[in-house]
């Protein structure tokens, strides 16, 4: 067997070590890595994959569960959130800032961490600190950046130096796992009632919920709401009609058991809507770059209506649930539906780029309808 043939058979039958680092903050990342992670494992060749975040270990559970092997690290600043819906500048800034200024010792420590367990690629969904980290070990990386609406129109001088590979991909979202009716009697619900009332889900990713204990009536008859992150409210006595849900509840299965659901345009939070064919009512949230790009998102391929802060948090949400109902919650067009394959497209895609890697590309992995083939090497910003 020539040389050529046998460094080809070895790379077919080569096992990497994946690290991924996840933002702590909310939930969406972690939903998307969850299923990456689940699909990389899931390949024949059994890979080793890290799992690193100051997010709590029990979102990750379903890839741990498959093999994955969480580490607890501060890896980024996060965005401090008051309510679901707003930011608080001045204390995100002072964050930033103290993170900042650990930024070497952090650096050094990923730097020493990667090394210690040989790791052949980092990805991010999304830190920049790791990134950081897989350049000075000298192992790619690759980041998963977040649906917008524009291109931005000035590029750094630091980020047009690096060598950039833009890859497309379809949705990576999870699915539900369990039947509606015993997902529905695992909270506790009675099956006559939710045999004979429609299904509100309040999710907004993890974020804290605020003075919904105070609302009279705010869903129509005829319904009841179930509460994601009603954790962030103990000792307080929820609305008539309305139902708590565990801190680690599999939010797909929820949402495949709710009529309508309502929260924040994020992308964990959009994308299982889309796929579970879901209208969404959303309270907007201006201060995010990802806000125009997630609706437009829901626009095309989902159904979405807006609800303004001052309805939500006066509870004026009946007429809004009604609308909402009377949608169909997918694209009307089959044939212009993104597939939701993403994961297994992500996970594919990254094992063939490490057995081809010829030199030191960042790889950014964005939402879209196909995968473009991994010969296309294009330098830009999405």
């Amino acid at each position: 067997m020539s040389p050529v043939t046998q460094n080809m058979k070895e790379k077919l039958i080569q096992s990497y070590v994946f690290c991924y680092y996840v933002s702590g903050h909310g939930f969406g990342h972690a939903t998307r890595v969850v299923q990456i992670a689940t699909k990389l494992l899931a390949l024949p060749r059994h890979h080793k994959l890290y799992i690193i975040s100051n997010a709590p270990k029990f979102i990750f559970n379903s890839a741990i569960s498959v093999g994955a092997i969480y580490r607890h690290a501060l890896i980024d600043a996060g965005v401090n959130q008051p309510l679901a819906y707003t930011v608080d500048r001045c204390q995100t800034i002072k964050n930033l800032q103290t993170f900042l200024s650990k930024r070497q010792d952090l650096l050094d420590q990923e730097v020493n961490w990667l090394r210690e367990v040989k790791a052949d690629i980092v990805l991010s969904d999304a830190p920049f600190l790791p990134c950081a980290a897989a350049a000075e070990v000298g192992i790619p990386s690759s980041i998963k950046i977040r649906i917008v609406n524009k291109t931005p129109s000035n590029k750094s001088k630091a980020l047009k130096q690096i060598t950039r590979r833009i890859i497309d991909v379809p949705l990576v979202v999870r699915k539900f796992k369990n039947p509606r009716e015993m997902v529905l009697k695992n909270l506790g619900i009675p099956q006559e009632i939710f045999q004979a009332n429609k299904v509100l889900l309040v999710s907004f990713g993890g974020q804290i919920l605020q003075d919904i204990d105070t609302l009279n009536s705010p869903i129509p008859d005829g319904w009841i709401a179930i509460v994601c992150g009603s954790h962030t409210m103990k000792g307080k006595v929820l609305p008539p009609r309305f139902y708590r849900c565990p801190v680690d509840a599999y939010v797909p299965d929820l949402t495949n058991a709710a009529d309508v659901v309502m929260g924040k345009l994020g992308y964990g939070t959009c994308s299982e809507c889309i796929a579970h064919s879901k209208p969404f009512i959303y309270v907007p949230r201006p201060q995010f770059i990802e806000e125009d790009g997630l609706k437009r998102l829901m626009e095309i391929q989902g159904s979405c209506v807006e609800m303004p802060k001052e309805d939500f948090e006066l509870g004026h949400w009946s007429s809004y649930i009604l609308h909402a109902y009377g949608m169909l919650g997918v694209c009307e067009e089959s044939n212009q539906r993104l597939s939701h394959d993403g994961g297994e497209i992500v996970a594919q895609t990254l094992e063939q780029y490490l057995d081809e890697r010829g030199g030191n590309f960042n790889i950014d992995l964005t939402r879209s309808s196909q995968a473009t083939p991994l010969d296309s090497s294009v330098a830009a910003l999405i």
